[in-house]
């Protein structure tokens, strides 16, 4: 007969290791970090918006240049068009990059607080005749655009 040691019990594993909960909590924390990365916030939105103003506004300056004509943007509370001059007077601008924009949900306009539509126009040399200052906002995060005398567009000034 074989001469052994002592004969230990089996021991079953009831739980799981430390290791091994430290590997399911940082699976988790990555991908809840996926998510939160993932979802856009309020600052992104109000930013792209006034991003995208920005280049319209700079875009139509160019075209009246080109064009020789004053070409002006007309900024109302519920967005923005593009119009050019004719003989008859202001016409909306055609072409698919000067459609009329209405303000995403939740982005109103904040500076000028006026009812009235702003119009900023651009003479065929491509300087408007004051500077003028915009803001749009959506009550927590707001975004600030400069449009100088020489017709440079400038964000956050």
């Amino acid at each position: 007969m074989p001469i052994s040691g002592p004969v230990r019990p089996e021991r079953r594993q009831a739980g799981f290791t430390l290791v091994e909960l430290m590997v399911v909590l940082a699976v988790l924390a990555l991908a809840a970090t996926v998510v939160i990365l993932s979802i856009p916030s309020g600052s992104a939105r109000i930013t792209d918006e006034a991003d995208r103003l920005a280049a319209r506004i700079a875009a139509l300056r160019d075209l009246a240049i080109i064009e020789g004509r004053p070409m002006a943007i007309v900024i109302s509370p519920s967005g923005y068009g593009f119009e050019r001059r004719a003989r008859a007077g202001w016409e909306l601008l055609p072409g698919r990059g000067f459609t009329r924009h209405d303000w995403p949900s939740g982005v109103r306009l904040i500076q000028p607080a006026r009812g009235a539509p702003l119009r900023i126009a651009f003479d065929p040399v491509g300087m408007t005749s004051a500077r003028t200052i915009l803001a749009i906002g959506d009550g927590v995060v707001t975004a600030r655009l400069t449009v100088t005398a020489t017709g440079e567009v400038m964000r956050g000034e």
